[in-house]
């Protein structure tokens, strides 16, 4: 993993008053030629990082003028993303996203997502690539953030909202133990909490 600033604004006195930080994951030369597919996606995921950054920054760099101008307690709007390799191995590369942005709310925003890859194919996978019962599933984790959350924290059903999911909407990410799904509290139906996430072990749901 490589941590780069890689785009960043000063203007006149104020110091930085908007950046974009991000991880890059790169293999090594060894890796890149047993898994010439991985490599690709790769260096397609750093390409998508960098669109995300130049629109963040052309959207709030004169917002962030203004407020400076005007605000002697601005510290900057900030878009930050940290990658966290949670496996590697010949079936998969699983990334989490850990993802924090001000840009002038009431309060930041952050949550976490996931990229996984297929490493022969490089493939980019969906939940549905690797759970072999979606309704039971959905079951699972309806019944988790209940269990761990409790029923007050939701305004919608969770299990009512997952249905309607396409696979594409699930964030998740595989370690060698288990699987992780993550939910935003405005995709859920949730009040309070901003990132809610449930782990399915292996050994407990191996019929998933």
């Amino acid at each position: 993993l490589k941590k780069e600033t890689i785009c960043q604004d000063e203007w006149g006195n104020y110091g930085i008053i908007c950046q974009s930080v991000r991880d890059s994951v790169h293999l090594d030369e060894e890796t890149k030629t047993a898994y010439p597919e991985l490599s690709q996606s790769l260096t397609q995921l750093r390409n998508e990082q960098t669109e995300e950054i130049t629109l963040f920054m052309d959207n709030f760099v004169g917002m962030a003028q203004e407020e400076a101008a005007t605000n002697e307690d601005f510290y900057g709007y900030t878009s930050e993303c940290e990658f966290f390799v949670q496996r590697a191995d010949n079936q998969i590369l699983s990334i989490r996203e850990t993802h924090y942005e001000y840009s002038g709310s009431a309060r930041p925003m952050s949550g976490n997502f996931g990229e996984n890859f297929d490493p022969v194919t490089g493939k980019k996978l969906l939940i549905t690539d690797v759970v072999k019962d979606m309704p039971e599933l959905i079951r699972l984790l309806d019944e988790k953030l209940i269990e761990k959350y409790g029923e007050e924290a939701f305004y919608e059903s969770p299990k009512e909202l997952m249905e309607e999911y396409s696979p594409e909407y699930f964030y998740w990410t595989m370690s060698y133990q288990g699987l992780s799904v993550y939910f935003h509290a405005m995709d859920i139906g949730a009040y309070g909490i901003n990132q809610h996430m449930i782990t399915l072990w292996f050994d407990e749901h191996p019929e998933l």
